[in-house]
């Protein structure tokens, strides 16, 4: 109930936008995100219907490739936009994770949803970009995403570990790419970590 009443009553987001939990601009606080996790788990568990967390990844190659693409804003608002657009009203909320300089992170909270939700989701955010030549190593970006899924018939994990799922899938997705775009180059083992 907690979890549904702060999807419906939530102002974090412009009045026409869907909720964003912001953490990379400072706007809402980590404690803030684990008990809206931590709600949703709840409500997961209750209702018996899957919860999953999509976590997306902007990477830039330099500070360039980073603005190569920014004519109608910053590649944040661009990611933010187009998870926005595939988010269902009320039910669906974005995490603006802290990265690390010419990168964009953000996690789209999905309760009550199954493989089609998350598929549309993926597909949304790819075509924003699909312009950008990601595909191509000359555009100098990699978009990369991972799922984690909570289905409430299993024992509730914390809420930090279901995002730290996510993001594992995310970073192991992301070097998957890059040893099948470039083999011959080893992956360093900070990324590895």
């Amino acid at each position: 109930v907690t979890a549904i009443r702060r999807r419906q009553s939530s102002k974090t987001g412009r009045g026409h936008e869907p909720a964003t939990v912001d953490l990379e601009n400072g706007a809402h606080t980590a404690r803030h995100l684990v008990g809206r996790l931590r709600a949703e788990i709840v409500q997961a568990s209750r209702s018996r219907k899957t919860l999953q967390l999509l976590s997306v990844g902007l990477d830039a190659a330099d500070t360039a490739a980073f603005n190569q693409h920014a004519t109608t804003g910053t590649i944040s608002d661009t990611l933010l936009g187009a998870a926005h657009a595939a988010m269902r009203p009320k039910l669906d909320w974005v995490v603006g994770l802290p990265a690390p300089v010419n990168t964009c992170r953000l996690v789209v909270v999905m309760p009550e949803s199954g493989p089609i939700e998350a598929s549309a989701m993926e597909q949304t955010i790819r075509n924003a970009f699909v312009h950008w030549g990601l595909s191509s190593a000359a555009s100098g970006i990699r978009l990369s995403t991972g799922l984690a899924a909570f289905a409430g018939d299993e024992d509730e994990p914390a809420a930090l570990e279901l995002l730290g799922q996510a993001e594992r899938g995310r970073r192991t997705n992301d070097m998957m790419s890059k040893s099948s775009a470039s083999p011959s180059e080893p992956v360093p083992a900070q990324d590895a970590a």
